[in-house]
């Protein structure tokens, strides 16, 4: 069957392949080929203004996100304001939302993590996190034949892809 009779068996707007084609000799491989090539330049193009709307939404995002941490700060420095003349006014309620102040609790910083560690190591202060070293438990069990509760080798599929090769548009047959 020549490409010339394949591309009957086709339909470009059907949503899945049809299953009366099947690649069986080099003329359907290379009208898959090509065929592979324009649903790639096509994907392409559709990416390639899908970039440019994902930009204005990215554009119109960040307007309104400024507009209301604008908003926000306007806000929070009005309940500071009520806030300082009157400590009581923690909670602020209006027909639209309320302005809210709690205390947070508070935090204990480390300046120097490492020397903390080091000084305090079996103080009951420091903690120490336990993982499993992936890459020296697959030398042991794939090299050495080691056997480990809980441990299974999951092994690698074959995957099959499909290169092709740089063409212009006019000799692409499509």
């Amino acid at each position: 069957m020549s490409a010339l009779e394949v591309e009957p068996l086709l339909d470009d707007t059907a949503d899945e392949p049809t299953d009366a084609f099947t690649v069986h000799d080099t003329a359907t491989a290379e009208w898959a080929m090509r065929r592979v090539r324009k649903l790639r330049d096509d994907l392409a193009e559709h990416e390639l203004y899908a970039e440019g709307v994902a930009e204005w939404i990215k554009k119109e995002r960040h307007r309104e996100q400024e507009a209301e941490r604008w908003l926000v700060e306007q806000l929070e420095e009005y309940h500071r304001r009520l806030f300082a003349e009157d400590d009581r006014r923690k909670t602020v309620r209006l027909p639209s939302g309320e302005l809210k102040a709690r205390k947070l609790p508070d935090t204990v910083t480390v300046a120097d993590p490492d020397e903390f560690c080091a000084a305090y190591a079996d103080t009951g202060l420091v903690r120490v996190k336990m993982i499993p070293d992936l890459t020296a438990l697959k030398r042991e069990v794939l090299n050495r034949g080691a056997n480990f509760d809980g441990v299974e080798v999951v092994p690698g599929e074959m995957r099959f892809s499909v290169a092709l090769v740089e063409v212009d548009d006019a000799e692409s047959g499509f």
